[in-house]
């Protein structure tokens, strides 16, 4: 008897333990949550908002330019350094390999660039509560990396329509096969 009562009391210590440890880290997810959005606020306000009005049309384009890549690194670059450090490190880095491109590189390092900035711009508008660019937005501003980027968004809204057709192909294929 004294064997189940020393097994509950292990088992009540556990689960007090347990619960106190869930509790602090939903406080502190909650806690840091909110100076987490401030501070994605200033970054969005003091430097992604200005990035993203200089490239939206530009962005993952192929028919960009050297001496564009090469302004807009430049252009880059100054807006991160009037930003008071409220940016990810990594933009400035890569705004910098923008404006030491060559022919060689010039489109690599874009891509590169467009691919590293269009998630950090989305990541910064999910914490502060801005709307998202839908996928719909990316397709018809060419706002992707390849073809196989193009046909994931191109399913991921389009699928009832695909599976219809889908769905109908089958149904084709086996009358076909019945017949």
């Amino acid at each position: 008897m004294e064997l189940n009562e020393n097994i509950i009391s292990i088992v009540n210590v556990l689960i007090t333990a347990l619960i106190a440890v869930v509790t602090s880290i939903i406080t502190s997810k909650y806690s840091t949550k909110v100076e987490k959005q401030i501070t994605s606020r200033i970054i969005f306000d003091k430097c992604y908002s200005k990035i993203y009005t200089l490239t939206e049309y530009e962005l993952f384009s192929k028919k960009i330019t050297l001496e564009k890549v090469k302004h807009l690194g430049t252009e880059i670059i100054k807006i991160c350094n009037s930003a008071d450090n409220y940016f990810a490190p990594s933009i400035k880095v890569h705004a910098e390999w923008l404006r030491d491109s060559n022919e060689a590189n010039f489109q690599e390092n874009w891509d590169y660039f467009s691919s590293r900035f269009s998630m950090r711009y989305d990541i910064v508008c999910k914490d502060i509560g801005l709307p998202l660019r839908n996928k719909a937005y990316l397709i018809n501003r060419r706002q992707y990396v390849d073809k196989w980027h193009y046909y994931r968004l191109f399913a991921q809204t389009q699928w009832p329509s695909l599976l219809f057709m889908i769905l109908l192909l089958l149904i084709l294929v086996l009358i076909n096969l019945n017949s």
